[in-house]
């Protein structure tokens, strides 16, 4: 059955690094995804993928922390926090159990990954003020791979059930790019989908703000 399968992490990269890739890491796993969290909230129901990032942005309400200025003067545990709430956030709009979120230092290269129903992020992301960017964008693509995964197990959740289809044989077959090499890897079905979710995440929260930080330092992520 559906439940008992294990599903591969993988790994994306953001559209910065697209043409110049950093060395890649290693694979992790994840494993069945946690149970469903219903949300209260009435937003559209979106075939697009970019215009479905959309109204989860307008759903969120206040996005002041995400501002250039205030987040420079936010100390670490506050910029945390604020990617913390982020998640719950998103996770709540799109119908999901939020995942625990933790920030450590990772490998070189390394922006954050999702393994068992959680999300690391690299600590440099709230350390240094100027990863605003790559932070929003980060968290987003790991919050997108949970969605992912719950789909996968209850389709009903994605609007879209050839895409459904089209991930739970993406993550059945997952091509590591070890293996299969950076191109294939980074085109495959789940990552396609979670860089372009997470880019306009970044990019609407971005420019809602005064301060537009888009397009700073970004790198690889799983």
């Amino acid at each position: 059955m559906l439940q008992d399968f294990t599903l591969p992490i993988e790994r994306a990269v953001s559209s910065s690094a697209e043409k110049e890739p950093l060395p890649l890491q290693n694979i992790d796993n994840i494993n069945t995804p946690n149970s469903l969290l219903g949300s209260n909230l009435d937003i559209p129901s979106f075939n697009c993928q970019f215009s479905r990032a959309e109204g989860v942005v307008d759903a969120i309400g206040d996005l002041s922390s995400f501002d250039e200025i205030n987040w420079n003067k936010m100390d670490i545990e506050a910029r945390k926090e604020a990617l913390i709430d982020l998640n719950n956030q998103i996770s709540r709009i799109e119908g999901i159990e939020p995942c625990e979120v933790s920030f450590t230092p990772l490998e070189s290269g390394l922006n954050g990954l999702h393994s068992n129903g959680k999300i690391v992020l690299n600590s440099d992301l709230v350390s240094k003020p100027e990863n605003l960017s790559q932070a929003i964008e980060t968290l987003a693509h790991e919050t997108y791979h949970e969605y992912q995964i719950e789909a996968v197990h209850i389709p009903s959740l994605h609007s879209n059930p050839l895409e459904v289809k089209e991930w739970k044989e993406n993550f059945e077959n997952y091509l590591d790019p070890d293996i299969y090499g950076f191109e294939i890897y980074y085109e495959q079905p789940v990552e396609r989908s979670a860089r372009e979710y997470a880019r306009e995440i970044k990019e609407d929260i971005l420019s809602r703000n005064t301060h537009d930080t888009i397009g700073m330092n970004s790198s690889f992520f799983s």
